[in-house]
């Protein structure tokens, strides 16, 4: 029995990896500049390369990756470019009503 869960378990690493690195990919993929969306549209291209070195998205895109999943191991999910606010604490944040939803979904389906 213990042996069937730590095969599981094994196989559940490299899902997780696929699953990571198609979600950030993807996010590559969307249109448009994200240090042009947040320096406005009537920022000079000086004001767009500080953010686009501070947020890193100068670096090559294995190099982002790398740091990116290396911080969310570690329970680090970065901040939101929309509140400023760590984006853990906003999980955490809405952890209760995700719950209730999970729960009455699971009530209803019984």
């Amino acid at each position: 029995m213990l042996g069937l869960v730590a095969r599981r378990l094994l196989k559940v690493v490299p899902l997780l990896l696929l699953v990571t690195v198609i979600a950030f990919g993807l996010l590559n993929l969307v249109p448009g500049d994200p240090a042009v969306q947040i320096a406005g549209e009537f920022a000079t291209e000086t004001q767009v390369e500080e953010i686009r070195d501070e947020l890193g998205l100068d670096r090559p895109w294995l190099s982002r990756y790398g740091d990116w999943l290396g911080k969310a191991v570690r329970g680090d999910l970065g901040i939101s470019l929309f509140s400023g606010v760590p984006v853990r604490d906003q999980l955490f944040q809405r952890l209760p009503a995700t719950n209730s939803l999970i729960a009455w979904s699971l009530v209803l389906s019984a």
